[in-house]
């Protein structure tokens, strides 16, 4: 036990020697990282949250932000409920939701996503406006950031308008289907009529597809054990830095989760059936020498591994959802009702990144996938229209050179030649819904 006790200790003072002046300021964050979660882990919380404290007036990332409320909070009791190595590792599970969301391009059943918009939008992005995330004040779902919150314990909903100001999540919504009559019927109406928008299907290269979590870090228990704070754990949230910039970078695209909190259904989103058999018959008929039934078969055993690859997906989620319903109910049961709502906020804050994943499984047939930014409103990045009462981000990445194709809905054919103008005359990638749909008007 002493033996490991002086190699601690020797680590420590290691790390505090380390300055930003001589060492860089990434070895500086490695090494008071390291330290914060040392110290919170040894009881000594004040000189933690302090650490934090200094490391957040250097980043804006939300990990930070989580890890200072956290030392808030248990430094201002004594309840035993307050387990710095709980909410850590509530925080460790939130991030492999994270990452098992991710999209990454990688696999032959999803190379590309769509985003449903009006024409006008798709005429200002391809001349130079930005691609915007949104805030999600004004989603269709009125229960848009609950559903989570009701299928881990109802009562961490009980203060459902805490918003912070510091934490206001901006998303941007994708759907795998990208030439879909319901998708059309519901987005990208022109004066409310159906069927009037365009789909833009956008690659990989639009997305961050980075192998590292935006929130990912390694078990606090194991920074202590194996002194493993280094690269790995800080590259997945210095990386994703950006305080004071006009315009954000590439950000990772993940799938949304679709949940009935009354009976625990889960579903992912995916892609549907129709688009999927659509994309790959299409391929495969590129091979002149086979035909319609062998095409059929080959189409639908690619579709049974698909469903096979989603389940993989789906067990795991589950699985880390129910490691996160122990922590949760541990924290909660173990917690004085004086100190109830604080702690309830914590949670809700360390769920915030997967909150706006996860919508009600009455909207699963949007098969959803969303890009979600969090940031200050205070963020310079942040830009204001106070008469349409509109709070978003620009994407940095501009989307011109993305596209892959548009799809136009029945009742927007004749904006067919402009768009194919504004993509330099390529009506290759432009094309006309497959979907039959009488438009009213």
């Amino acid at each position: 036990m002493g033996g490991q006790k002086d190699i601690v200790d020797a680590k420590i003072a290691e790390w505090e020697r380390v300055t930003e002046e001589n060492d860089g300021q990434q070895k500086y964050i490695e090494s008071q990282f390291a330290l914060g979660c040392v110290y919170a882990m040894r009881g000594h919380y004040e000189r933690s949250s302090v650490i934090f404290q200094k490391l957040r007036s250097l980043s804006s990332d939300f990990l930070l932000y989580a890890f200072c409320e956290i030392m808030k909070i248990i430094s201002s009791t004594s309840d035993r409920g307050m387990n710095f190595e709980l909410f850590a590792d509530l925080l460790l599970y939130q991030s492999r939701v994270l990452d098992c969301l991710k999209i990454d391009f990688k696999s032959k059943y999803e190379r590309k996503l769509a985003h449903y918009t009006i024409p006008d939008t798709v005429n200002k992005i391809l001349i130079g406006s930005k691609f915007r995330l949104n805030n999600i004040y004004n989603m269709n779902d009125p229960v848009e950031g609950n559903v989570l919150l009701q299928y881990f314990n109802q009562d961490l909903c009980f203060n459902q308008e805490y918003k912070s100001i510091e934490c206001t999540p901006f998303i941007a919504c994708f759907t795998f289907n990208h030439d879909s009559l319901n998708q059309f019927r519901l987005y990208g109406k022109i004066n409310q009529r159906e069927a009037t928008g365009v789909s833009v299907v956008l690659g990989e290269d639009f997305f961050d597809i980075r192998p590292t979590g935006t929130y990912s870090f390694v078990r606090v228990s194991e920074v202590i054990k194996d002194f493993n704070v280094t690269k790995d754990a800080l590259d997945k949230f210095r990386s994703q830095n950006q305080q004071n910039k006009e315009d954000i970078e590439k950000l990772p695209v993940y799938r949304c989760i679709y949940i009935d909190p009354e009976t625990g259904y889960i579903r992912l989103a995916q892609r549907d059936k129709i688009t999927f058999y659509r994309e790959f018959y299409q391929e495969f008929s590129k091979d002149g020498e086979m035909n319609k039934g062998t095409i059929a078969i080959k189409v639908e055993s690619l579709w049974n591994d698909y469903q096979g690859f989603i389940q993989d997906i789906q067990d795991k989620i589950k699985n880390i959802f129910d490691n996160m319903y122990k922590i949760i109910e541990n924290i909660l049961n173990n917690t004085n009702d004086k100190n109830k709502k604080e702690v309830i906020e914590l949670i809700n804050l360390i769920l915030l990144p997967i909150q706006y994943l996860v919508k009600h499984s009455a909207f699963q047939e949007e098969q959803e996938c969303r890009m979600c930014y969090i940031t200050s409103l205070n963020d310079d990045c942040v830009e204001m229209n106070f008469e349409n009462k509109w709070l978003y981000i620009n994407y940095q990445e501009p989307v011109k050179k993305h596209i892959k194709n548009v799809y136009i809905a029945t009742g927007a054919r004749e904006y067919y030649p402009f768009i194919v103008r504004l993509l330099d005359g390529d009506a290759s990638k432009v094309q006309l819904s497959k979907n039959p749909f009488r438009t009213a008007g």
